[in-house]
């Protein structure tokens, strides 16, 4: 065979040079330690490849949970954004029946407060004359700019 070596065909053959014994002994520890080296690289090559995969499941785990934790994340913020807009929205609409209220009320007060007015300068005329009056002159002293 033309990737064996010489000692080996020797080996085989019994003939070393010496007795035939010692030349079968030889090429047995030869063939023996070719198998024993055989052996060793196959073992190799399965040690590798079960670290590659392992390697591989290691990877896809990984992955996996980091895609998983990504959703989970994702979901929960989800959720969040959900309450707060549902919180916000809620809020709102009470913050808009209040003020729809008070508006509601303040408005009511005031036509109150012009039908007294009114009621008042009826029963009292002159005397409402004389507060107008007088309130008039106060403003125009007020706002009248200092030309003197």
């Amino acid at each position: 065979m033309a990737g064996r070596s010489g000692f080996e065909d020797m080996g085989r053959t019994g003939t070393s040079g010496g007795t035939g014994g010692s030349g079968q002994t030889a090429g047995g520890a030869a063939e023996n330690v070719r198998e024993g080296a055989e052996s060793l690289a196959d073992k190799a090559r399965s040690a590798v490849s079960n670290v590659s995969d392992r390697a591989r499941d290691i990877g896809s785990t990984v992955s996996q949970r980091a895609g998983d934790y990504a959703s989970t994340v994702g979901q929960r913020a989800s959720e969040m954004a959900s309450s707060v807009a549902g919180s916000t929205r809620d809020m709102a609409s009470s913050l808009s029946s209040s003020t729809r209220d008070m508006a509601s009320t303040v408005g009511d007060r005031a036509e109150e407060m012009l039908d007294d007015v009114t009621r008042m300068i009826r029963r009292y005329p002159v005397q409402s004359l004389m507060v107008g009056l007088g309130v008039g002159f106060l403003l125009a002293q007020l706002f009248r700019s200092d030309d003197r």
